[in-house]
């Protein structure tokens, strides 16, 4: 999974993690971290054997409480509603439009 820069503010500081690679970087689909050790995430723990039964219980309780909500998520992708629109991933800013153009 890639990050979605539409979902980071426009600013110089976006800028700056734009030009060091942010992009670039590779994300594991599943993650775990160590927040009290690690605040700043930089192990993911989720594909270490130690941590399967903590992924395993925690993909458990998930499961039953989209269950037990009723996640629309349980029967596939939820659509955009009615007159609402959203960026493609590879959008650099949410001022760009679905056409390609600026606003």
């Amino acid at each position: 999974l890639s990050p979605v820069p539409a979902n980071i503010d426009d600013s110089p500081a976006k800028d700056a993690v734009l030009g060091a690679g942010y992009l670039d970087r590779p994300r594991d689909a599943i993650q775990l971290y160590d927040l009290k050790f690690d605040p700043a995430e930089q192990t993911n723990l989720a594909y270490h054997p130690a941590y399967n039964s903590k992924l395993e219980e925690m993909a458990s309780r998930l499961h039953h409480w989209m269950i037990e909500t009723d996640d629309p998520l349980l029967r596939g992708p939820v659509p955009l509603p009615p007159g609402a629109w959203a960026n493609p991933r590879e959008h650099l800013s949410a001022e760009m439009p679905v056409d390609g153009s600026f606003l």
